[in-house]
């Protein structure tokens, strides 16, 4: 089922490979994951940890992410937290469809 913002994330996040190697020297959960590219692969739950990141390096990942886009209004952040939910947001979405009797088109005109 399409969701055109997640099917944009790739190009939202590599967009942002700057901010995310800034950030990376002071933000410690990400300074094992060299590129958003690795980091990315991780919170899809597809990658394995680089040495030096925690056994429970998704919770601390997942955590950072959200301190950081509270913190700051760059949309790396929320991109990122997205990425890691894609699934979620996606089962939500397929979902709630058929409860409310909407077709995808629906909620793509809608923006949902």
């Amino acid at each position: 089922m399409s969701m055109p913002i997640l099917d944009q994330l790739p190009l939202l996040v590599s967009r942002h490979a700057s901010t995310y190697a800034a950030a990376r020297l002071r933000i410690a959960e990400l300074a094992p994951y060299a590129t958003l590219d690795a980091l990315t692969h991780v919170l899809t739950r597809h990658g394995r940890r680089p040495a030096g990141a925690p056994e429970d390096g998704r919770f601390a990942l997942l955590s950072a992410l959200v301190v950081e886009a509270q913190r700051s209004s760059h949309p790396l952040w929320t991109s990122l937290l997205m990425w890691a939910f894609k699934p979620m947001l996606r089962g939500a979405r397929r979902r709630t469809i058929p409860c409310r009797g909407d077709t995808p088109e629906d909620l793509d005109q809608r923006g949902e």
